[in-house]
């Protein structure tokens, strides 16, 4: 029991962590940009969590925030930027489809084969989910200082 507390809070402390800062984000997006058509703060927290909608919403929203904020700082939009963000997401997808038939062959009377295959693409899963968490951070980051560059540019 002490186990499994511990793991959920380690685990969901960096998850907690993403969805504040996505709101803040987003909300100080949505002052800075002073766009109507930016997707609201709360909505955008919980289309991590509505399902199936958390396929394809959360990108969506990614996207259309970077596309603005480049506009917004350079007039045009910033084709790498777009790039790191659907490369995050592909990665995050990926690594969740491929977990998901982890386990799902497997059966009491599995064969040493077909445990093999389960470990492989457990730990497919496992790399395609590091390199997504990188890509997480490096978006975290971009958007962060490309909104505190917004601001910056603003002020002065």
């Amino acid at each position: 029991m002490g186990r499994l507390c511990r793991d959920c809070c380690f685990f969901s402390s960096p998850l907690s962590f993403f969805l504040i800062w996505t709101y803040r984000l987003f909300d100080g997006a949505s002052s800075v940009l002073k766009d109507d058509s930016l997707n609201n703060p709360g909505w955008v927290v919980s289309f991590f969590i509505i399902p199936f909608m958390n396929f394809f919403l959360p990108l969506l929203s990614f996207l259309d925030l970077s596309k603005k904020q480049s506009v917004q700082r350079f007039g045009h939009k910033e084709r790498k930027k777009s790039a790191l963000v659907i490369s995050w997401w592909v990665f995050f997808l990926f690594s969740l489809l491929v977990s998901m038939t982890t386990g799902f062959f497997v059966t009491e009377d599995a064969t040493v084969g077909m445990l093999r295959n389960d470990a492989l693409s457990t730990s497919i899963s496992e790399f395609t989910l590091t390199i997504a968490g990188v890509l997480a951070v490096l978006v975290v980051n971009m958007l962060t200082r490309q909104q505190e560059a917004i601001i910056e540019e603003e002020s002065t």
